[in-house]
């Protein structure tokens, strides 16, 4: 949408440069993408160890326990996968839908932005989180802000 990010995803050098050019142009975003950094970089070298085959998932192993076969989760850097994949696949859901409302909301006409609805005002139907507003008059400004809430509680 205009915008590259794609230092988010490269070494901490490259991450600082790019972080300074996007905030002469964009400092909410280049505040957003330097929170999102805590959580990124440990997607992104997951991501790289998968792929050049540095490391596996681990296998779940079988214990007997009472008399019954019980299964004990893999971890990853001690923490259980399903933990672990739930963290990462809410991040990353929080991450598209803001970074896609404040792409689309700097492409807006003159006059108008977006706003947030508060949870209690959507309905289960239809949960949009953004809706359309006057600039000036209108409905308080959203505005790209890193938060560690939920995706389903935001």
């Amino acid at each position: 949408m205009g915008v590259d990010i794609g230092f988010l995803f490269k070494k901490e050098a490259a991450f600082k440069s790019g972080i300074e050019r996007l905030r002469k142009v964009d400092p909410e975003l280049a505040d957003y993408l330097e929170e999102c950094r805590s959580w990124t970089e440990r997607l992104l070298l997951m991501r790289n160890d998968l792929e050049h085959e540095f490391w596996n998932l681990p296998r779940a192993t079988y214990a007997i326990q009472n008399g019954a076969v019980a299964a004990n989760e893999p971890k990853i850097e001690g923490e259980p996968v399903s933990q672990v994949a739930k963290f990462l696949f809410d991040r990353l859901s929080c991450f598209f839908e803001e970074m896609i409302a404040h792409m689309l909301q700097w492409k807006l006409p003159e006059g108008m932005t977006l706003t947030q609805l508060p949870r209690t005002n959507r309905t289960p139907e239809a949960p949009e989180r953004f809706r359309i507003t006057l600039a000036t008059g209108g409905e308080a400004p959203w505005k790209i802000k890193y938060h560690t809430d939920k995706f389903d509680d935001v």
